[in-house]
């Protein structure tokens, strides 16, 4: 294991967003780059209002919803974000996409899956 006394301070004055940093990895990752010195906001993005019933319950509406609630939420958060990094010459952006705990649905799934393979 990694000793955290040596990066405590390493990201002393920089920022971080966490989007989806309420609990699980999200939070896990907050609090790592609290840890190391940064000032960290957290944002909930995403999720999924696709009904229960599977591949079958879901109609074109229904996708098209998933896709713009998941992937096309990281992109709007991409390109907002995106012009200042560059203007200042650095900064990062790390996509991390979790799953539901339980059931996943088919639609949370495949627009994840997009984001994953995208970023």
């Amino acid at each position: 294991m990694a000793d955290r006394t040596s990066d405590r301070d390493s990201l002393h004055g920089r920022r971080a967003l966490v989007t989806g940093g309420t609990k699980g990895t999200g939070s896990a990752v907050a609090a790592r780059l609290r840890e190391a010195g940064a000032q960290v906001w957290v944002h909930v993005v995403g999720g999924s209002r696709a009904p229960a019933g599977g591949f079958a319950a879901l109609n074109e509406g229904i996708w098209q919803d998933e896709l713009n609630l998941n992937l096309l939420g990281a992109v709007r958060l991409d390109r907002r974000l995106a012009p200042a990094m560059t203007a200042a010459g650095r900064g990062s952006i790390v996509h991390v996409s979790g799953s539901t705990a339980r059931r996943p649905s088919e639609s949370l799934i495949a627009t994840r899956w997009r984001v994953n393979r995208d970023h």
